[in-house]
């Protein structure tokens, strides 16, 4: 009869194959180890960046990578995954009610990353011609939050729908402001 061992990483009880397995899958192992790198460095005060760099390797982030790469992974387990990444971020950071009426107003109606105006009309009726919607106004985040940025009036500014969808995930390098 083989005896059962609690996971280092998640707790749970499992049987390993051999006595020097600490962990019940590697999933577990990894995310440990890079608690612990994580750890080291906050201990020995490295920059940013290297912080940084070192987040975007968490196996949470890897999905994402792996998705836009060759290899090809379930669409299922990346959408959950990137579910509970959004909802981290949403937790950890500062969040403000953005009204797109009243940035309209504090940006003069001008979109910041091409300096023209936006088409203040937005709200349709079922059947109603939209027209050109590349023109419509949008909530953009200068420091976007899938790079830390929060959901405040000091990190958002009026851009188009087109502009901000061109930007993606980027920090804007030409603002006109």
């Amino acid at each position: 009869m083989r005896n059962h061992k609690y996971c280092f990483g998640c707790y749970r009880r499992f049987y390993p194959a051999t006595k020097t397995i600490k962990y019940c899958s590697d999933k577990c192992r990894n995310e440990v180890e890079w608690e612990i790198k994580e750890a080291r460095l906050l201990d020995t005060g490295a920059e940013d960046w290297q912080l940084e760099r070192h987040r975007r390797r968490h196996p949470k982030y890897r999905t994402r990578r792996i998705l836009l790469g060759d290899d090809k992974i379930d669409i299922g387990a990346y959408v959950e995954t990137m579910k509970e990444l959004r909802e981290e971020r949403r937790k950890a950071g500062r969040q403000e009610d953005i009204d797109l009426d009243v940035l309209i107003q504090r940006d003069g109606g001008i979109c910041y990353l091409c300096g023209k105006k936006v088409d203040k009309r937005r709200k349709f009726r079922r059947g109603e011609p939209r027209g050109d919607m590349r023109k419509y106004p949008t909530v953009d985040h200068v420091v976007p939050l899938s790079r830390g940025g929060e959901h405040v009036w000091t990190n958002v500014k009026l851009a188009h729908l087109a502009c901000n969808t061109k930007k993606g995930g980027r920090i804007a390098d030409n603002q006109s402001t």
